[in-house]
């Protein structure tokens, strides 16, 4: 029985992170384009989700089964760029990962990422061209890569690269096939979608994809304390950008619910400080302010602790308040909120 419940703890956190990712194929139709995603410059019939043997992530040199996107078939045009773009959201920072083999085509192949997508289909663009044995990070204008830095590039044995993108506050770094690349910084480039890309007819496969979010210091402070603190069951903190009418969550213990709007229930405290307290048989809802060294509010608290019979309202405002100071201690202003 126990051996059971380990198995059933480790399927459902597999099946947490396949939801959570957006890149992951696992749950897609096979022999069909993926829903959630738009093609550019290309039909949807050019990109297929299939099963394929893909090197293992804990083994490289094991092969093992995957779902992965394929792109085949369009016009031999080297001057045609087809994208298959998430249509899920903008993101401005992130991590990509992904590993991706060319198989075939005609003409001039290559393959990659797209980052930072307009509505125009100006871009970030991350390539390889393996005949040149070069990668390129080039700015793509309205589709079509103009200009940016390219290096030389070993190529591997097996035709997989291995490739992890970090945009974090405007500056991108990143690794292929585990090695870095030098740090590039982005000038007023808009948070924008994020794709795959290719040229021509280039045939390829795309694997073992993943997007997620940077770890903020406000969701490492949540993370942290809600680890330690045995009365803390979850938490939410909240906060505004400047120049946002909204309130947004900056981190959860969900972290599912980052970036989300933020509860109206929140405004008084962050505008005014109240303390909103409020329990059930179960379980007490604190949301208290969370103040800088000079006193001022930078974000509001949403937090859920353990109820119990012989807990006092004060008791629970006194541990509540101490994971308030904690947090204001961690995130020191609210300019470092949200990154």
């Amino acid at each position: 029985m126990k051996k059971l419940a380990i198995l059933a703890m480790l399927w459902s956190g597999l099946s947490a992170a396949a939801a959570l990712n957006p890149l992951n194929f696992s749950r897609q139709q096979l022999g069909k384009a993926p829903a959630g995603f738009v093609p550019v410059n290309s039909e949807a019939t050019e990109w297929t989700v299939i099963k394929a043997k893909v090197p293992s992530t804990l083994d490289p040199t094991q092969l093992v089964d995957r779902h992965c996107l394929k792109h085949r078939g369009g016009t031999p045009d080297t001057k045609r760029y087809p994208a298959l773009l998430l249509d899920h959201r903008d993101y401005d920072d992130l991590i990509l990962k992904t590993s991706f083999q060319i198989t075939g085509g005609s003409g001039v192949k290559a393959a990659g990422v797209v980052f930072r997508t307009q509505k125009d289909n100006s871009a970030i663009l991350f390539a390889i061209i393996p005949e040149k044995e070069n990668m390129y990070l080039k700015f793509c204008e309205k589709g079509v890569p103009v200009g940016g830095p390219e290096s030389r590039i070993k190529i591997p044995k097996d035709g997989w690269y291995h490739l992890e993108i970090s945009c974090r506050n405007n500056v991108i770094n990143g690794r292929l096939n585990g090695e870095s690349f030098d740090s590039i910084k982005l000038n007023d480039m808009p948070a924008g979608r994020v794709g795959f890309w290719t040229r021509g007819d280039t045939e390829c496969l795309f694997a073992m994809s993943s997007l997620t979010l940077p770890l903020t210091l406000a969701q490492g402070a949540v993370n942290d304390i809600t680890r330690a603190n045995e009365h803390l069951k979850r938490m939410e903190l909240i906060g505004q950008r400047r120049g946002a009418d909204g309130l947004e969550i900056a981190a959860a213990t969900n972290a599912a619910l980052t970036g989300k709007a933020g509860p109206e229930s929140c405004r008084p405290t962050l505008e005014k400080g109240a303390v909103v307290y409020s329990e059930d048989d179960d379980e007490v809802e604190i949301i208290m302010p969370v103040r800088d060294v000079e006193g001022d509010i930078i974000a509001a608290a949403r937090m859920i602790l353990s109820s119990g019979k012989l807990t006092t309202q004060a008791r629970n405002r006194a541990r509540a308040s101490a994971v308030a100071i904690e947090l204001g201690k961690r995130i020191q202003s609210r300019a470092r909120l949200f990154r």
